[in-house]
């Protein structure tokens, strides 16, 4: 626990209970393409505390949201839009805000702090310490967990899914642009000198302009100490004329955090756009880059968890130690891949798994450490099989919800869920025997008729 005057700030799992404390709507402003704002990547996506078409970033900063939020935060309140740190932190994982608490406690955070209780919870000297800035949705993927929000490859599958284009313009392609752009290049040039911490995710940041824009920024003022972070799915390792491992040796802390969910036709099927070999060739490149701290942080769903085991011990067999192995980015939403959903058997079949993993890596000569990393990840990873998603009537509606997304994304995807997930058939069975809803199931009839019976002749 970090203690400043009568502000407790946590950061571990044993201290979360004891304050709602976070560093980040202090230090922070989280961007989206489409221009909408958040106090950070896990914010709730469906309540953005401003919007860049309408207030500056500068307005936002010191609006009534974020007002209410540091004043909640301080005072022990837990925010609504803030629950999915602290959900983690009830099913015994640490959370994004225990993170961010111990690596931003700084002179500059805590006057940035003390100057908000003094001013009615307003920050005047308006500076950011922490760049999450998602300018565009420029994307090389078309995930399942994802959406045309994040990724411009989703464009034509949304369509197929609601009948309509989200984004019609530029077939997908959401950037920041005009006053929106310039405020973001303002501030980069503004605190290039005060940063602490540049966070790059996506759509796919490694094929971002804005990305190359801001690493040359920190390199032409010699910020070599600034930490720099990914979230990328590996694909391109170059781009244009850049070579970013030899852009990386410059920097003093490069973290990449690689989005694989899954090994071969099960990762290709999950984020379709994967080339598995070539994601597999810039595994092994990172691996031989000793001064890149490098991690794969699958995100956990239905979709994957009955692999986990394999997929660890694929990792472990490239040589990743254990804390390279992220087992804590459980899927939240949506609800369609959610663990949750699993019936019964299936669910025993996870922890079947997962027992016999710890007790291989016993077997092996495995030290301690080791397993009691992975027993503590299993353990948080089996507490989401039974989290509260809804009634029954809810649980119809995600059943009915996975079937014809599932179904609509194979068919415009040309891909098979049953082929590649065989051992989820039991989930698939369960939920095509719901009834559909009549004005969905004339739908279906009409778009998927013949491709489902073509589908089943070669399951």
């Amino acid at each position: 626990m970090i203690k400043d005057k009568s502000i407790n700030i946590p950061v571990t799992l044993g201290e979360a209970k004891t304050s709602t404390m976070c560093l980040l709507p202090f230090m922070h402003l989280h961007t989206w393409p489409s221009g909408q704002v958040f106090p950070c990547c896990v914010y709730d996506s469906k309540h953005p505390i401003g919007n860049m078409n309408e207030a500056s970033l500068q307005d936002i900063w010191n609006n009534d949201e974020m007002r209410t939020l540091r004043k909640q935060l301080i005072e022990g309140e837990m925010p609504t839009n803030c629950r999915r740190c602290f959900q983690r932190e009830d099913e015994g994982i640490s959370s994004f805000r225990l993170y961010r608490n111990a690596q931003y406690y700084t002179e500059d955070t805590i006057n940035a702090v003390r100057s908000a209780l003094e001013n009615d919870y307003k920050i005047d000297d308006f500076h950011l310490y922490y760049w999450d800035f998602r300018n565009s949705n420029l994307c090389n993927m078309t995930c399942r967990t994802c959406g045309p929000e994040l990724s411009s490859k989703w464009h034509e599958d949304s369509k197929a899914i609601w009948g309509l284009y989200l984004y019609p313009d530029n077939n997908g392609l959401v950037e920041s642009a005009g006053k929106q752009l310039q405020e973001i290049h303002d501030i980069i040039d503004r605190d290039v000198d005060k940063v602490l911490h540049v966070y790059f995710a996506g759509g796919e940041p490694l094929i971002n302009d804005m990305h190359y824009y801001i690493l040359n920024k920190l390199i032409e003022h010699e910020r070599f100490d600034v930490t720099i972070s990914y979230n990328t799915n590996l694909l391109h390792l170059q781009y244009k004329n850049y070579d970013l491992v030899e852009m990386w040796d410059k920097f003093n802390r490069i973290e990449v955090w690689a989005s694989i969910d899954a090994i071969g036709p099960r990762a290709e099927y999950i984020r379709r756009g994967t080339n598995w070999s070539r994601v597999d060739a810039n595994l092994k490149t990172m691996l031989e880059n000793k001064h890149i701290e490098f991690k794969v942080t699958p995100v956990i769903s239905l979709l994957n968890v009955l692999h986990i085991p394999d997929f660890i011990s694929y990792m472990m067999d490239l040589g990743l130690e254990c804390w390279q192995i992220y087992m804590s980015n459980i899927l939240l939403d949506p609800l369609t891949y959610h663990l949750a959903m699993l019936p019964r058997n299936l669910k025993m079949q996870v922890r079947e798994s997962f027992a016999e993993f710890l007790l291989d890596l016993e077997n092996k000569g495995y030290g301690e450490r080791t397993i009691e990393y992975y027993r503590n990840s299993f353990s948080g990873i089996t507490n989401y099989l039974n989290v509260d998603i809804g009634d029954h009537d809810n649980r119809i509606k995600i059943a009915q919800n996975f079937i014809y997304v599932t179904e609509t994304l194979d068919r415009v995807r040309k891909q098979n869920f049953l082929e590649t997930f065989p051992e989820l058939k039991e989930y698939w069975d369960t939920c095509a025997g719901i009834p559909q809803p009549p004005w969905r199931k004339d739908k279906m009839e009409n778009t998927h008729g013949q491709w489902r019976k073509d589908k089943i002749k070669n399951v």
